[in-house]
Parts: structure tokens; sequence; C-alpha cells
């Protein structure tokens, strides 16, 4: 992308900014960022509010909507974040394992190094989750011998790149960062990579224009980065590869069907068709009990006659813990009786209501997003069988198969892209590591109880062989573990010896059968 004086940022096109901050506000769960996305708070109505289609539709959410000076109360229950959050579970919650079938002891030693220098396991938890709220996520490597002493990775935000696709493979991107705000001048980082090298500049410009380049030094953010770059302002990697790759969440988008600049990117999980329809209603139904426990505060509504004065100017006030109430005067004809004069009011708190309407739309708004109710802990019913089991686990399954088939090869790809660089920067044995291979684990773990019956139904219809059930009932035993149960097994199992008898006695005979 060929960046210009005051052009437009980000230069992004106007769908695709507008999804990703909704995503974005729905995601972080703030209340102020969601009045940001769905319309400032002001004190009237908006046009908007009153237009009919998309625009009034999203006029009338909860979150956007004018309110009266009075205080407001809107509540979030934040559903988008537990999903994500989720799905990085699901993904990477047990530790990914990674092998080097090719490599040298030196090469693997080196690459365990890098990868535990920079966090891996934990990394890539992080970058799922913000690949589940974004629609995909960026895995980004460099080099700074000031910092470590071997190749760098960091995960990159997909609202903060703007990048190029070439027969739907990244070719370059560009990530961005405001380092300074000072009233309405924002000074941004940017930092281009291509194959072969990366472009760092740093601009000043205003909240929605890039504005100028400027030297890289007058900022303390970029100042050490000034040194490295040659007479084209460029750093060189010495690879020829691209030192960073794009992860989609899941494809298509459709919200971006018809933008070429987006139609390789990725969709959130809350990015399907109504999702974001039914976090508004959550929230609608959270608020709506919310403000059933506040009216069901116990008030009392007391007569003026029974409020003690408080002398000239200073009001009146009614005293709850009196116990003795003197006569008063009343107008003729008025009932004197107390609870005339002092009522309680205390409205009901429809629980019950709520919270089976906050469950139905929760267990919809999941669904949509592409995971089983079990996985948030909303069955309707426990399954007791191991089909049953499958069953309801089989939505999430899906969804863990398809974002895997996504990671396999960009994870495979980028960290074969990180000992090259290892390898060139610092001379490191990375150069021969060869074929880099990731082993995604299952989504679950089937239970001993269910192993169990497995075995019993194959060992019934004569399908498998000792040694396969125990191998099935023991997955994380080795070879030599299972033939060890094997043989212990079968010497169980064979007859007792018969005892030896001394010479001339019948063994068929009982002890007191009388001699012929």
């Amino acid at each position: 992308m060929e960046l210009t004086d005051g052009m437009d940022w980000p230069p992004t096109p106007g769908e695709v900014q507008a999804s990703l901050s909704e995503w974005d506000a729905w995601y972080r769960g703030s209340a102020d960022r969601l009045d940001a996305v769905y319309g400032q708070r002001t004190t009237g109505v908006r046009p908007s509010q009153l237009a009919g289609g998309l625009v009034g539709g999203v006029g009338r959410f909860l979150w956007g909507n004018p309110v009266p000076q009075t205080k407001k109360y809107r509540m979030h229950l934040p559903l988008a974040a537990d999903i994500a959050s989720a799905s990085s579970d699901l993904l990477f919650g047990q530790e990914t394992p990674i092998v080097f079938p090719d490599a040298s002891d030196d090469a693997r030693d080196r690459m365990q190094l890098v990868m535990e220098g920079n966090g891996w396991q934990s990394l890539l938890a992080e970058s799922g989750e913000l690949a589940a709220a974004l629609g995909g996520t960026y895995l980004r490597a460099g080099w700074d011998a000031d910092v470590a002493d071997h190749a760098l990775i960091t995960t990159m935000d997909a609202d903060a790149a703007i990048p190029e696709f070439q027969y739907g493979r990244l070719s370059e991107v560009t990530f961005w960062t405001v380092v300074d705000k000072s009233g309405h001048v924002v000074r941004r980082y940017l930092e281009t990579h291509r194959p072969g090298s990366v472009e760092p500049s740093l601009w000043e410009g205003t909240k929605d224009k890039l504005g100028r380049r400027i030297p890289l030094a007058e900022s303390t953010f970029s100042a050490g980065v000034a040194a490295t770059v040659d007479g084209e302002g460029r750093v060189a990697t010495g690879i020829k590869g691209l030192t960073a790759a794009y992860v989609p969440n899941i494809r298509p988008a459709p919200v971006w069907r018809g933008i070429r600049e987006a139609r390789h990117l990725g969709r959130s999980d809350f990015g399907a068709h109504g999702v974001l329809d039914l976090f508004n209603a959550i929230d609608e139904t959270w608020t709506s009990w919310m403000r059933d426990l506040r009216h069901a505060r116990s008030r009392i509504f007391a007569s003026r006659s029974v409020l003690e004065g408080r002398g000239s100017g200073g009001g009146a006030m009614f005293d709850s813990d009196r116990e003795i109430y003197e006569s008063v005067n009343l107008p003729p004809g008025e009932d004197p009786a107390l609870s005339k004069m002092i009522q309680a009011q205390q409205f009901a708190i429809r629980v019950e209501e709520h919270s089976r309407t906050i469950k139905e739309l929760t267990l919809a708004a999941v669904s949509s997003c592409g995971y089983s109710g079990s996985t948030f802990g909303l069955d309707n019913e426990v399954a007791k069988t191991a089909t049953e089991v499958g069953a309801v686990r089989q939505r999430t399954a899906s969804t863990y198969e398809k974002k895997t088939r996504y990671w396999t090869p960009a994870i495979e790809q980028f960290l074969r892209t990180v000992a090259e660089l290892d390898a060139v920067q610092f001379r490191s044995p990375l150069a021969s590591l060869g074929e880099v291979k990731v082993e995604f684990p299952p989504t679950s773990t089937p239970s001993q109880l269910e192993l169990a019956q497995t075995a019993v139904a194959l060992k019934g219809a004569g399908a498998a062989s000792t040694k396969t059930l125990v191998a099935l009932v023991h997955p994380d035993w080795d070879g030599d573990q299972v033939t060890e149960e094997v043989g212990l097994i079968l010497s169980e199992a064979e007859p007792a010896p018969a005892a030896e008898l001394p010479p001339g006695e019948d063994p068929a005979l009982p002890d007191d059968a009388p001699e012929t």
C-alpha cells in the first residue's frame, strides 16, 4: 500500500471499519464504548431513531439510545467476551504439540528456546481470543538484540492492520499504532511488512487523517529504529518471506462479500447474522431484571398528618422507628385508621421470567456463534450415554475443526519463517530445522467410563484384540506399557494348573469314598 500525505486513516472501507468497531465494542463490554458505536449520548431524539430499515433498527438498540437527564440504568452481560474466551480455551486450553521431525538436536533445542522465550503457548491463547472477537489475528516476527538473543514473536490486532492479499494469501501488511495525542494532533507509527523487508515510518496527522511523514527520531517510540533503516527507509530482514502471518477466524464473512479489499478476511464469532440483535436483547432483559430490583425496594407512603415538623423552614420527617402515635386531628368524616395514614408499597421481582428469557436468548446466541450450549453450561438435560454426549457437543466440535484448519497451516508456515529469521540474524542452527508439524489435540477426551463401555462392546463383538482394547482404554500409554498390561491380563486369564497327587490316588474320587 502506498502511503501519501494527508490520506484518510484508516484507509479501510467504511463497512469494514464499522464492523470491526462494532465487534470490538461488544468484546470490550464497556457501556461507554457501546454507546460511542451506536450513537452519542444525547438528551434529545436523533433522526436515525425515527427512521425505518437498518438505520432505524440500529438507532433503536438499547445502546446509543437518547436518555433523559435523570440517571440511567443500563446493564451489560459480557457474553461476547465469554464467547471469545471460550473459543481460545477450546483451541489452546491444552498445550498445542508442535513437532520438528527432520530437525537436528541442536535445531530442536534452539527452536524450543525461541518458543519458550516468547511465551509461545500463552501467546497463542491471546491471539486465539482476539481472532474470535475481531475475525482474525496477525502473528509478527522480528528481532532486537537489546531485548533478546533470539527471534521475537508478537501478536497484532486485526483492527490495527491494513492487509493486502494475492490469491488469498497475505502479500503485504501495514501495522499501525497511535504513539502520541496532543489536542487534535495524532502521531502514528506505521510498520509495513513486505517480503524481505520492513519499512517503519512516523506520521503526524489528525484523528481521521494520516497527515505528513516526519523523522523516526522525533518520537521516543521509534527513535531506536531510526539507526537500522537503509537509504530507502527500509530494514532488510535477510529472508525471502514475509515476517507476518494472518490467521482468519472463520471464512467467509458474508457482510464483506462484495468488498474487494476485505473478501479474504475472516469473520468474528459474533459476526453471524442476527447475533448482535440477540446480544442487545440479552442486555435489555438484564436491564429490565435490574430495574425490577430497584422498583421492588420497599417504600413507605405516610400521611402528612403523621409527619413530624422540624421547625419553621425545616420541613417535616417520618420516624420509621416510632412505636406510639398520638391521636391526630383529622377533618370531620375522615377515617382515623392508621392503615389510611401509613402504607407500604413493594413491587414483585420477576425472577423466573427474566432468568428463562436470558437463558433462551443466550442459547440462541451461542448456537449462532457456532457453539453447543454445553460449552457454556446451558444444557437443558444431562446426557447419559456417549452417543448423547457426542450429539450435544457436535456443534462446538465442528467449529473447532473449522478453526484448526486455518490455524494449522498458518502456524507451520510462520514458525518456519521465525526459524529462518533467527538463523540469519543470530547465526543459529535453525537453518536446518526442516518441516514443522502442528498436531491439535481432540476437542474433548472421553471419560474412562466411555472408553470402558466402548471396549466391552468391541470385545463382545469379537472386533478387537486384547492389545487394541488396552490401547483404547489407556490412550496415554506407550507401546511397552500396553504390551506389559496385555501380558498381565492374559496370565490372569489362564486356568490354574491341576494339583499333583501321590501315585495311586484317583483324582476323580472324593476323599471319603469307600475303598473297593
